[in-house]
């Protein structure tokens, strides 16, 4: 299976990047913002969640904002990715009933367009940093493996959703109360150490890749702190087994997927 899916990715790259480029395109096209909204978005939610914690609860946190906009980017991304996976079959029903294009190919030009908004609006938390004196370390580079680990932890859930979602119309429903859900409790607008009692607090950092990716990209971030090593490799490597079994499903299913659809 490893050489067709390295042989399907050298075949399909350029068709990869076309769609990726066409997609983003398509979003902002007839918008008088454009590409802005991409900024836009995180920042007003941002803004109503500090208004909202600071302002009416009445707790403060220092660089709140900061911390907020860290996880509503990669939540904002990590969401996206999957709710998009459990309808794309029957959406792309068109294209695949006139093409042959390997499922997780279309899996990866969806996933690929929400990384590269968050990473365009990731710099806006630079230049936070910078506006409000928050020191930015060589910890920075913890960024990177931990952006790959969210990747392949949402490539691998996602994948195994879109082969689900072939065969449960109901799927994204369903998704969208159980990703609910785990975004209260991957703490987006709270501190999940000292918000919640132990041990619970690190039962949720360590069994919720989420909770713990963005944890760690606010320590890398913010706190100039490295990331618990151990659990991201783990992470990283259930990422891949989970990648692993959604893509083996769709090479093993995908010439039913039109009929079902």
């Amino acid at each position: 299976m490893i050489r067709r899916v390295v042989r399907d990715l050298k075949k399909y790259n350029a068709y990869c990047l076309y769609a990726v480029r066409a997609t983003l395109k398509s979003e902002v096209a007839g918008s008088y913002l454009n590409w802005l909204w991409w900024f836009l978005d995180p920042l007003l939610f941002m803004l109503v969640y500090t208004f909202i914690v600071q302002v009416v609860f009445d707790k403060q946190m220092p660089n709140f904002h900061i911390y907020v906009f860290i996880g509503l980017n990669v939540w904002k991304m990590f969401n996206g990715s999957v709710m998009a996976s459990a309808n794309l079959i029957r959406s792309s029903k068109g294209l695949l009933s006139k093409v042959y294009v390997p499922k997780f190919i279309l899996l990866n030009t969806k996933i690929f367009v929400a990384l590269f908004k968050m990473s365009v609006a990731f710099l806006l938390v630079f230049v936070m940093c910078a506006a409000f004196s928050v020191r930015l370390t060589w910890n920075l580079l913890y960024c990177l493996p931990l952006f790959l680990s969210l990747y392949v932890v949402t490539f691998g859930l996602s994948s195994i959703v879109l082969h689900m979602g072939v065969y449960f119309r109901d799927l994204s429903n369903i998704m969208s109360v159980l990703l609910r859900l785990v975004y209260y409790m991957s703490g987006i607008f709270f501190d999940i150490q000292s918000g919640v009692p132990q041990p619970y607090s690190d039962i949720l950092l360590h069994l919720n890749p989420i909770a713990f990716l963005i944890h760690s990209l606010r320590q890398a971030v913010m706190y100039q702190s490295a990331p618990n090593l151990p659990v991201l490799l783990a992470w990283f490597l259930v990422g891949l087994a989970l990648a692993a079994a959604g893509i083996r499903l769709t090479y093993r299913h995908e010439n039913s997927y039109v009929k079902v659809v």
